[in-house]
């Protein structure tokens, strides 16, 4: 990490073969995302006081650079790296460094063990009593909680 530039604040999840990570920066300009095998790049400029942030992350395990996909709206860089390996489980964390970072958390909105991995059901629920909610059927609190 660049010490004349600031972190930007920086979510993450992951599903067994996917990590979910989203720098949180409002209106940026030229962001830059490169991805390599175990590390992720980020540089943009934004914010209220529209300042230069930058960070490299040394990643936990190696993802597959070609599939990435990046997201560039309004208030947020989305990123979905594809795990190298599937068959190696969760990460216990996204970078190397075992040293909490105070720029990155966990985003619980899209997080999912393990143990989720099998009670995606649980999710569901049904709106059909619900007055006032004219088309309403069922929606998933994952999707409830994305449209919020």
């Amino acid at each position: 990490m660049s010490s004349s530039k600031c972190p930007p604040k920086v979510i993450w999840a992951q599903t067994a073969a996917k990590v979910l990570v989203t720098v949180c920066l409002e209106d940026c300009k030229d962001p830059t995302v490169n991805v390599e095998e175990k590390k992720l790049f980020f540089s943009g400029v934004g914010g209220k006081e529209k300042s230069e942030y930058e960070v490299t992350m040394e990643l936990f395990d190696e993802v597959v650079p070609e599939e990435t996909t990046k997201l560039f709206l309004d208030r947020v860089i989305e990123i979905t790296l594809q795990k190298k390996d599937v068959n190696k489980g969760y990460w216990t964390r996204l970078i190397q460094d075992k040293k909490r970072q105070h720029w990155l958390s966990l985003d619980f909105l899209k997080w999912r063990g393990e143990s989720d991995e099998d009670s995606e059901a649980d999710l569901d629920v049904n709106l059909d009593g619900l007055a006032g909610c004219r088309g309403c059927r069922k929606i998933s609190l994952r999707g409830l909680f994305r449209i919020l």
